[in-house]
């Protein structure tokens, strides 16, 4: 079921399991504490196999046999954590509707652009300023879908994202001090277009102007009338289109 090998003086635990071989070092050079563990594994085991323990989908199998079903995956020195073993945390102690959908959405879209940039090595911890900093440059100089480059509204979005995971990180133990995002230079913020027509824009992009115009759009009331008779016909909610009561009077 389970055995021992010596490699460089330290203990290693071979296990089979469910039909796969698993290798795990004990890091001990002790006989007696190496053969300890590998007892306990065996009885843990059984126990499964009985059914009286069960080992959680997902979990790291020879940590869990090890802790007496304590733990699901290897522990991770705080001091070490990456950037994508800090959001990992983050997410895990997060209860279930605890965040809207649509801000867990965009919080992960900000998590890939931070994990690509800083790099998935980076220790958290080790953070400077002139990491962020070079981290907003970067994200500066990206491309958009529609050809132009990332606004500083939305890295500084991105930033805030990761502000709020460091915080959770203090507040958890796993982090120390404050994120140092003092004293960083965003890219200045485009100029938002003049408020205009739906004709007005329509004939612009035409013409070839972009499609970020569509943020200036300005409905008359014909077409205000129109969007909410949509919105009250395909709400998917009552919330999104809450009618007035009338007062009931008893005269």
């Amino acid at each position: 079921m389970a055995g021992l090998e010596v490699r460089n003086g330290r203990y290693n635990l071979i296990l089979r399991f469910g039909g796969k071989r698993f290798v795990r070092s004990l890091k001990t050079t002790d006989e007696d504490t190496a053969l300890a563990k590998k007892l306990r594994v065996e009885k843990n085991v059984k126990l499964v196999e009985s059914g009286r323990l069960t080992i959680p989908e997902g979990s790291d199998v020879v940590t869990f046999l090890l802790s007496d079903g304590k733990l699901n995956h290897k522990p991770v020195a705080t001091a070490s954590l990456t950037i994508p073993q800090l959001f990992a945390a983050f997410w895990a102690a997060m209860p279930d509707g605890n965040l809207e959908a649509g801000t867990v959405k965009m919080m992960k879209i900000h998590q890939r652009h931070l994990e690509r940039v800083l790099g998935k090595r980076q220790v958290a911890q080790n953070l400077s300023s002139s990491d962020l900093q070079t981290y907003i440059t970067k994200r500066s100089k990206a491309k958009t879908r529609q050809g132009g480059t990332v606004g500083g509204a939305t890295i500084k979005k991105e930033i805030v994202t990761l502000n709020s995971v460091w915080k959770w990180a203090v507040s958890a133990g796993k982090l120390h001090g404050p994120l140092p995002k003092n004293d960083l230079r965003y890219p200045k913020s485009k100029e938002l277009p003049v408020f205009q027509t739906w004709d007005e824009i329509e004939r612009q992009i035409a013409s070839g102007a972009s499609d970020e115009l569509w943020d200036a759009l300005y409905l008359d009331l014909a077409q205000i009338k129109e969007l909410l008779s949509y919105v009250k016909k395909n709400a998917a909610h009552p919330f999104v289109y809450p009618e007035r009561k009338r007062a009931h009077h008893p005269f």
